[in-house]
């Protein structure tokens, strides 16, 4: 059962959503001649006001929300700011261009929220990496410092590993996507190459910085990988 404090936060982050959403919905169905009683009932339960919209301001402050909940909110005000400069400062204008404008502004706003949602995205997995390569460089420094100290206890197998995977970390590890794996490396269709992903001949594709589509490792079409694909 929801508490008073997350009743209120819920209310909080989803009312101006509401109220966004219930703009276009009165105004359109307005402007479609739906009955008055019925854009009256729109209008009192999900209207906006300069009030309404200083509350919502606080609360997203209040409460941290996301950049994108402040933008719901500045919809609602631009939409309060139009009608204002409409009624008192134009002298003529149609409502179907009142209604258009307040789609535009909509769609404005939706490419602003999904433009900061997908840079985020990237940030966030920049962020990761280079988490995990600080991680890399104090391991590895830890290393050497056992190592001049004499503390090391590698032995000849676990050595000749660590050889290869620095080898690999100081080459850096080439990206294969499919349409290179397919032309090149298995010489297939993309079909079968995603029949063997399916099969799990081939492993799944990871999403790297650098690349748009998933790409693979030279690691993962070597072996017994390529045994099992020629023996099909």
């Amino acid at each position: 059962m929801l508490n008073k404090h997350k009743l209120f936060l819920l209310c909080a982050k989803w009312i101006p959503v509401v109220t966004a959403i219930g703009i276009l919905v009165t105004n359109t169905i307005a402007y479609y001649g739906c009955n008055d009683i019925v854009v009256d009932i729109f209008n009192f339960n999900i209207g906006t006001s300069v009030a309404g919209v200083i509350l919502m301001y606080v609360c997203s402050y209040a409460f941290n929300f996301c950049l994108w909940h402040k933008l719901v909110i500045t919809y609602n005000a631009l939409i309060i700011a139009i009608v204002f400069i409409i009624r008192y400062c134009i002298t003529e204008c149609s409502y179907s261009y009142l209604l258009l404008s307040y789609y535009i502004l909509a769609g404005i706003i939706l490419l602003l929220i999904l433009y900061i949602h997908s840079k985020k995205k990237i940030f966030s997995l920049m962020e990761k990496t280079n988490c995990l390569l600080d991680v890399v460089k104090n391991q590895l420094q830890n290393a050497i410092s056992n190592i001049d100290a004499g503390n090391s206890n590698l032995n000849e197998e676990e050595m000749e590993e660590l050889v290869k995977t620095l080898s690999v970390l100081n080459k850096g590890v080439k990206r294969i996507s499919k349409a290179y794996a397919c032309e090149h490396i298995l010489h297939c269709s993309p079909a079968t190459f995603d029949n063997y992903v399916r099969a799990g001949i081939i492993p799944k594709g990871k999403k790297e910085i650098g690349f748009n589509e998933l790409s693979w490792s030279l690691k993962d079409f070597d072996g017994v990988k390529l045994q099992r694909i020629h023996k099909k």
